[in-house]
């Protein structure tokens, strides 16, 4: 009885919902544009659609009961599935499934950074977010802030005109890149690199993921004229003013969202959301977290129960970004060292040989499968991994205490690579005890609080990577960068499941449940070989030659190690061009460019789509 009453109050609750939905988005001769958005398999409307479903079943015997339910099932499909998904703009109000919001109420209408509409209401904390389908509904965007005046009207037009009137620019352009300063970066050498006041710079990020937008600066004359053949072509709209002499920076997710192609012979009606890879510059002073990134599947699984959780995309807690996976692959600047992959247990416990307060350990892993070791470590207590590993720690820290301060207070991590005190700096960097005296003291450890991947560095491999070597990071191989420079580039992901030397969070349960325990031997990519198995990206190191001549296919980004000249291409109407180069810049170079470089030898990375 108090089952069917329950259904009963579903299905009128429905219907109250489908008619004053229908209702608010009735296109009526008041309607001055319609924005279509995507729909999305919702998890938890496929929960309830299934609970109906096992409602129906459980009861067979009882035909009103299973009615009921049907009726609730299929109203539920209609709502989410079959009624229309947009937003119906009125003269004097916008009509959302929400209801209708006076243009007045309206205190921001625009496109963010993830390319979704976004409605606040004045006086609401939150904003209603919606997907557009496609470019005409980016057009019907422009259109509603530039004629309606809705929301920040002036900045959604100047913004969003200028991106979509330069996705018709064609060639090469300098790309600013994102800094970040995480605590384990180098004090100031990328910094004085890019001209910037002393700081800590850990990475520069050039891409068009969500936490760090790149952007591509837009010479003015080019897009004066490209403005006016837009406007030529579209002479009902208001025009926005271009200065001939002034460069523009456009983001480049918006670039790309208004038709800059990413692959040659690309459907100039396909849009793409952004590039598929994200490149970075790192200048890692001391060691990254234990990490390891998950597959797609695991990714998107993840992401869509986080959602559900109602976990923030910015929390502490949160561990899957987005949707994707992330391989990637590091080439080393300098001298790099790094942890890859689970060693082989006979190399585990030679590690281990010959340290007597490392016995009861190397006792510990002999006694088991290095992976179930290795997962039993992580439920030891403080005291017991005190009891595991500080007597040891505290010989390998006197050993080394003396070059692991001057490392430490170095303005260059490149400092002190040569015999310090004695010490043959060479051998302890490929020693264990040094890495692990070292993280010890970088992460301000106590005997009495240490970190169970301390450990980490006897049971993985310790690899050393020279200048142009390179290596790359699958799904769940663990990992982590412990000194050095290098490139990196990678499916434009920023999901990191942490096992380790990190006070950031740690989903031990999870990063146990997917770290690949089985032994490899990393493979190490030779200078100028980097055939690599990424399906997002290709990655090559070319040297230019004053003249040289290079042919771009898909679209790419180029990073000058070494340069002093100028580069010369066509534009999108075939007018030639040229760009000022210098070493450490970015460029953004559009898909079938030719492109010659004039100037002294320079040695640059291009990374393009796949």
């Amino acid at each position: 009885m108090l089952t069917n009453i329950f259904l009963v109050i579903l299905i009128v609750g429905a219907i109250l919902l489908d008619f004053r939905t229908n209702l608010y988005l009735k296109v009526t001769k008041e309607a001055k544009a319609v924005i279509n958005y995507k729909r999305e398999l919702k998890p938890f409307v496929l929960v309830f659609i299934a609970l109906m479903i096992f409602a129906i079943f459980k009861s067979q015997d009882d035909v009103f009961t299973q009615t009921l339910a049907f009726i609730v099932m299929l109203l539920v499909i209609k709502i989410s599935y079959l009624n229309p998904h947009r937003i119906v703009v009125n003269e004097n109000s916008v009509a959302t499934k929400y209801g209708v919001i006076p243009n007045e109420a309206i205190a921001d209408f625009k496109v963010d950074e993830k390319n979704q509409l976004v409605i606040q209401i004045q006086g609401m904390p939150r904003a209603f977010k919606f997907k557009p389908k496609g470019q005409k509904d980016f057009d019907t965007i422009l259109y509603c802030a530039e004629k309606l005046n809705l929301g920040n009207a002036k900045e959604v037009i100047q913004r969003h005109r200028l991106a979509q009137i330069a996705s018709q620019a064609r060639g090469v352009f300098l790309l600013h890149g994102v800094t970040k300063d995480y605590d384990w970066g180098g004090k100031e050498y990328l910094a004085q690199e890019y001209g910037l006041e002393k700081q800590q710079i850990a990475e520069v990020w050039y891409g068009t993921h969500p936490s760090g937008q790149a952007s591509i600066v837009i010479p003015g004359a080019q897009l004066e004229y490209l403005t006016s053949r837009f406007y030529a072509q579209n002479p009902n709209q208001d025009p926005i003013e271009v200065d001939a002499h002034q460069d523009y920076n456009v983001l480049l997710n918006y670039n790309i969202a208004y038709g800059q192609p990413l692959v040659q012979g690309q459907d100039e009606q396909v849009r793409n959301e952004g590039l598929p890879f994200l490149f970075k510059i790192l200048d890692v002073a001391r060691p990254l977290s234990i990490q390891i990134h998950p597959d797609k599947q695991t990714a998107e699984q993840g992401y869509a129960q986080e959602d559900k959780l109602g976990i923030n995309l910015k929390s502490a807690n949160r561990t899957f970004k987005d949707k994707n996976h992330k391989p990637e692959f590091g080439m080393a600047l300098t001298p790099m060292y790094l942890l890859h992959g689970f060693d082989s247990k006979e190399n585990v416990l030679a590690k281990l040989e010959g340290k007597p307060a490392l016995a009861q350990l190397k006792e510990f892993i002999a006694s088991r499968e290095l992976g179930q070791a290795y997962a039993e470590l992580f439920t030891k207590s403080k005291a017991e991994l005190k009891e595991l590993l500080g007597e040891h720690i505290q010989t390998a820290v006197e050993l080394y205490d003396n070059l692991i301060e001057r490392q430490l207070e170095a303005a260059d991590i490149t400092t002190f690579t040569y015999d310090q005190d004695g010490l043959n700096v060479e051998l302890a960097n490929q020693d264990p005890d040094y890495w692990v005296a070292f993280t010890y003291k970088s992460l301000c450890m106590e005997l009495d609080n240490l970190d169970v991947g301390l450990i980490s560095f006897y049971i993985f491999n310790l690899v050393k990577l020279e200048p142009f070597q390179g290596i790359y990071q699958g799904p769940n191989i663990p990992h982590a960068y412990l000194r050095g420079r290098l490139v990196e580039v990678m499916a434009n992901s920023d999901n990191v499941v942490r096992g380790g030397l990190t006070t950031k969070h740690i989903n031990s349960e999870l990063y146990l449940r997917l770290v690949d325990t089985q032994a490899v031997t990393p493979k190490i990519y030779a200078q100028g070989d980097y055939d690599l198995p990424s399906e997002e990206f290709t990655y090559k190191l070319v040297e230019l030659n004053n003249n040289d001549t290079y042919q771009t296919d898909n679209a790419s980004i180029w990073y000058f190690l070494n340069a002093q000249g100028t580069l010369e291409f066509n534009d999108q109407s075939v007018h030639a061009q040229s760009l000022a180069i210098k070493s450490n810049q970015a460029v953004f170079a559009s898909v079938d460019r030719k492109v010659t470089y004039k100037g002294e030898k320079a040695l640059v990375v291009i990374a393009s789509v796949k």
